[in-house]
């Protein structure tokens, strides 16, 4: 080991500067970091059995990690879904230009999926609280379906209806979207005669995807194609109290449907505010991922409590205007003054941040670190308490 170290060390010195035009002094810092790793290693005694595992594991998460990176970083989320680990894979994203993005209709399956042409990683329905990977499944199957306005993709989760009218009238009628799209009340009326007549077959089988589920969906803006989120959860609720798949005539199937677009039609296209927003996602993915611009700077909400410790507590905030997530250490003192629980939006400016060093093991002792640091908040103001629960 004393023979070999100084030899890789200065091998590794010699590469950074030459091929990567490094400068020697922060090489060397580099290459000490590097060294260090492997000692502490030798020195405590990383037995065969073990270390060659690892190293088995180090070398093929590296080459995954450049060769597939969507894949890499869609594998870490799945497994790490909060905490240091998460950031990591999340600012590791950032920096290699991947766009995390959440669950959306046509897009989303139950598990996190990539999309090679936006560079995307997009999050699955099987991370929302009071869902299931098979939502995300169900829903996926209409993704190629064309669709006149939100109503009808409702129909289709409720309903589920196939329509086969034994009239060469009504040949291309396949689904009662298809007819109540083109029909006419005198339409209607002959379709209920020939029901009587035994010459229709309609059956309705509904996706199995329940109130709570689509509230989840619907306020997380997986269907926000079809407009502002607070407006489609209006839509929605209207519907399905409204419309009965097991109606005994099209007419009144009908009569209802027309109801439910001009329902939806009438309604201003509104979302929820930034902070609902935020906390919503919060609530059921446990992370925020909206922002607005024209937010504070200093307006952040509290997405992640590691722990309440008597002297300090380890917090993530994230920030409504720039959609970006720090770690911040609080002290007991200005803990007490401001109990904030995750939902809670906090004032926190520039200036009531302290960069301190981080603390750090070191040959069994707790040192200051010269090269990392962590933020501490001097001081915290209330905006708006959370609702999550």
């Amino acid at each position: 080991m004393d023979e070999e170290v100084p030899k890789i060390k200065e091998a590794f010195v010699n590469t950074m500067i030459d091929k990567y035009g490094d400068s020697k002094e922060h090489a060397e810092q580099v290459a000490d970091d590097f060294v260090q790793v492997f000692i502490d290693s030798a020195n405590y005694g990383f037995s065969i059995n073990h270390s060659l595992a690892y190293s088995y594991i180090g070398y093929i998460s590296a080459y995954l990690r450049y060769y597939y990176p969507l894949e890499f970083v869609a594998s870490g989320l799945e497994i790490w879904t909060k905490g240091d680990k998460n950031i990591d894979f999340l600012r590791y994203a950032e920096k290699h230009g991947i766009t995390i993005k959440p669950p959306k209709f046509r897009k989303s399956e139950g598990g996190y999926g990539i999309d090679r042409e936006e560079n995307a990683i997009y999050e699955g329905t099987g991370h929302i609280k009071g869902g299931n990977e098979s939502v995300g499944d169900i829903l996926y199957q209409l993704k190629d379906r064309e669709y006149n306005c939100f109503t009808d993709l409702v129909l289709d989760i409720i309903e589920n209806g196939e329509l086969t009218i034994h009239d060469e009238r009504f040949k291309s009628i396949k689904t009662p979207q298809d007819l109540y799209h083109t029909a006419t009340d005198e339409d209607i009326k002959v379709v209920d005669s020939l029901n009587k007549e035994g010459k229709v077959d309609y059956t309705y089988n509904s996706l199995g995807i329940n109130k709570t589920k689509m509230e989840g969906l619907i306020k997380l803006k997986f269907f926000d194609e079809f407009g502002g989120n607070k407006k489609l959860w209006k839509v929605y609720e209207y519907v399905n109290d409204k419309y009965n798949p097991s109606n005994k005539t099209f007419k009144n199937k009908f009569k209802k449907y027309q109801e439910c677009v001009e329902f939806e039609k009438s309604l201003p296209d509104k979302s929820y505010s930034i902070s609902e927003q935020c906390e919503i996602e919060l609530y059921c993915t446990g992370r925020a991922v909206s922002s607005k611009a024209d937010i504070p700077s200093s307006y952040f909400i509290v997405s992640n409590i590691y722990n309440v410790g008597k002297t300090r507590t380890t917090a993530e905030i994230y920030s409504l205007s720039v959609g970006e997530t720090m770690v911040v250490k609080v002290g007991s003192k200005v803990y007490k003054n401001a109990p904030f629980k995750e939902g809670d939006i906090l004032e926190l400016h520039k200036s009531d941040i302290a960069v301190k060093p981080k603390n750090i093991k070191k040959d069994g002792e707790w040192i200051k670190s010269t090269t990392e640091t962590e933020f501490w908040a001097k001081r915290l103001k209330f905006i708006r308490k959370g609702t999550m629960g």
